[in-house]
């Protein structure tokens, strides 16, 4: 499961908008509908700015 976003008003807020982009995969729900189909799912925040990338990886809960 992936959330690219590229709306980062800085370098400076790219890792807590990452950290902001696996939160919301959570929050939302995005993931649950494989729950049942995968044992593992694994869940990615990536963030832009210019040129720049980051990408966050949610922790698993098993």
């Amino acid at each position: 499961m992936f959330r690219f976003q590229c709306d980062t008003e800085n370098l400076e807020s790219l890792q807590e908008d990452c950290k902001r982009a696996v939160a919301q995969i959570d929050e939302q729900g995005y993931a649950r509908e494989y729950e049942e189909e995968y044992d593992h799912i694994f869940c990615y925040g990536i963030f832009f700015y210019k040129k720049r990338c980051l990408v966050e990886r949610k922790k698993e809960n098993n």
